[in-house]
């Protein structure tokens, strides 16, 4: 009997060890900066809700697969060439031949509302695509410019790459977070070229500084005396303009006050005139309420006195009667 009861003891030991590995494997981790999708071993299958930061119990047939929350940079550089040959600097032909070098740079963002689709289209090897359209798209607006224009409108090609390239990306479940345009290395001829025709231009700038300078300096005394006394003038119109705008504001202060003068001796006549109207009709009232109480009184009074002759009378009747 003690026998059977080890031995139970120890099997429900090991089904409670077993149990509590199984829960512990049961539970997922993840990390603040990842997005993860729920992908079951045993279906295949992934799940479309998205899971951020926390712990989780997914069962022991589920696992997650993580995917970057934060920001990627893509370099297309010599320096980036030396660890991958596709992302090597950008070698194109301009609209007029010119052979060009860019060295560019963008950072994406996966979209977590459409993680499942990036994950369906591409698994794991989304990055490796997006390089490839990547290349694909600058190329091809680059190839749209002459070799003078990515020295004299670089900001316009460098808005119209970043327009396509956030197109792209879009549209591969991505969103594209920026844009540079590193450096452009022209050919050396066609380089020292642009420059003399900036430096051309300098110094065209300068000539005609100098000679809007000089024009200046030489003015005519007369065109100076021109200049004086039309200045004078203009001065004596404004002032002269000036006084008689004064005076027409002072005739219109005084008109303005005379009328209201007048008004205000209109008003205080008519109050006057209605107060005294109103104290004579107060009056004749309290007059006529004053005669109106001597009369009253004076009535009273009179029954009072034929009352108390009656009342007399009455007892002197009763007198005689006794």
């Amino acid at each position: 009997m003690v026998h059977r009861n080890i031995v139970v003891c120890v099997l429900v030991l090991i089904v409670v060890v077993i149990a509590s590995f199984m829960i512990g494997f049961s539970f997922r981790v993840v990390n603040h900066d990842e997005y993860a999708l729920l992908y079951n071993i045993n279906s295949r299958e992934i799940s479309e809700g998205v899971y951020e930061a926390g712990r989780y119990h997914v069962g022991l047939s589920s696992e997650f697969h993580r995917f970057q929350k934060r920001h990627q940079n893509i370099e297309f550089s010599s320096q980036a060439g030396l660890q991958d040959s596709s992302r090597g600097p950008f070698s194109i032909r301009a609209t007029d031949g010119q052979q060009i070098e860019l060295d560019l740079s963008f950072q994406y963002k996966i979209k977590s509302a459409s993680l499942h689709l990036l994950y369906r289209d591409f698994k794991f090897d989304y990055e490796t695509f997006l390089v490839r359209q990547a290349r694909g798209t600058l190329r091809d607006v680059a190839s749209q410019y002459d070799a003078i224009a990515f020295f004299n409108r670089r900001d316009i090609i460098e808005s119209h790459m970043r327009s396509a390239l956030e197109t792209e990306l879009t549209a591969r479940h991505t969103m594209l977070v920026g844009f540079q345009l590193r450096d452009i290395n022209l050919p050396e001829a066609l380089d020292e070229n642009l420059l003399e025709i900036q430096l051309e231009k300098q110094e065209g700038l300068r000539l005609e500084a100098e000679t809007s300078a000089w024009v200046t300096r030489n003015l005519t005394a007369n065109e100076v005396l021109k200049l004086q006394t039309a200045s004078s003038v203009l001065l004596s119109k404004l002032e002269q303009e000036t006084e008689n705008l004064r005076v027409l504001i002072a005739r219109n202060v005084s008109k303005i006050q005379q009328t209201t003068n007048r008004e205000v001796l209109k008003i205080r006549t008519a109050s006057a005139t209605a107060l005294a109207l109103y104290n004579q009709d107060t009056e004749n009232l309290r007059l006529n309420i004053v005669s109106n109480t001597t009369l009253a009184v004076e009535g009273t009074q009179q029954l009072l006195e034929q009352i108390r002759l009656h009342t007399a009378v009455l007892e002197a009747e009763k007198d005689a009667v006794i």
